[in-house]
């Protein structure tokens, strides 16, 4: 969608020091919704192609009743894509005060939320494409990076869920995250290198 990665990384920065995320008791709580949907508003850009949408799918959970995830696709626009990733992102109650949202007419929850609450991390469990196969998937998951993962322990788990993470911790993620996937291209261990299809989660 030609959105400038390292752009986009220094606006989540400057949105947190102006909303006075670090000076908040509840940090993150209530605030967190309208902050990604306006971070999101200026980083996607106005005009974007529906093929440059083609390839991404949004995961989301059916709410009444609970269902495993699906994913949703099919984007006609800028605010259909805002409004899948707010949905998919949409944690009861913590994200806006709301326990769920609607999106396309349907009532979901966060996109993760069946994996939380099962405890089934199991890749079978992941909703996919009807053209693409397993063997096509790469997962991307935090907790197979080591290095990081213990870092995060740190910082993270060490503190309040959904804490707000200080800038300079920002930083090291989004590098930690390019040395993970440069590691997984050099040992040749992404799926499209020996496939015509590629899906990434």
């Amino acid at each position: 969608m030609n959105a400038d990665f390292n752009q986009s990384v220094d606006y989540a920065v400057e949105l947190a020091n102006k909303s006075k995320i670090y000076d908040r008791k509840a940090e993150l709580a209530l605030v967190w919704g309208p902050l990604v949907r306006k971070w999101l508003e200026e980083v996607i850009p106005d005009s974007i192609e529906q093929d440059s949408c083609s390839g991404l799918h949004v995961t989301v959970t059916p709410a009444f009743p609970i269902k495993p995830p699906k994913l949703v696709s099919d984007f006609q626009n800028k605010e259909d894509v805002i409004n899948a990733v707010m949905a998919s992102i949409h944690v009861p109650l913590f994200l806006d005060g709301k326990p769920w949202t609607k999106y396309r007419g349907e009532v979901v929850l966060d996109g993760s939320f069946w994996w939380f609450v099962t405890r089934d991390f199991n890749q079978k469990t992941c909703p996919l494409p009807e053209h693409v196969s397993r063997q096509d998937l790469f997962v991307v998951d935090w907790r197979e990076d080591t290095p990081h993962r213990e870092k995060l322990k740190k910082e993270i788990f060490g503190g309040p869920a959904f804490r707000a993470l200080k800038p300079f911790f920002v930083y090291e993620m989004v590098e930690a995250g390019y040395l993970y996937m440069k590691k997984q291209h050099n040992e040749g261990n992404l799926p499209w290198e020996n496939s015509s299809n590629r899906f990434v989660m």
